[in-house]
């Protein structure tokens, strides 16, 4: 499977009543939102960075999910 592909069958984790956070790719700037996911790739509102393919990388360059950097907690 493409790093960049749809997450099938995966969905959001249970909710733990953590906000939700977003990691940013120091590439291209892209950020990776838990609380929006990126439906347009399969991958749930809520899906947690946990919760990504080991081998998940950026939509937009194909940075690998590893150097992506946390920016911030969300508003749930």
């Amino acid at each position: 499977m493409d790093s960049s592909t749809a997450v099938r069958g995966s969905g959001p984790a249970p909710d733990t009543g953590e906000p939700f956070r977003a990691w940013i790719c120091p590439v291209d700037c892209f950020v990776y939102e838990e609380r929006d996911g990126v439906p347009e790739l399969g991958i749930e509102p809520g899906t947690r960075w946990q919760d990504l393919p080991c081998d998940w990388s950026c939509p937009m360059c194909g940075e690998h999910r590893a150097g992506f950097e946390p920016v911030a907690a969300l508003e749930r």
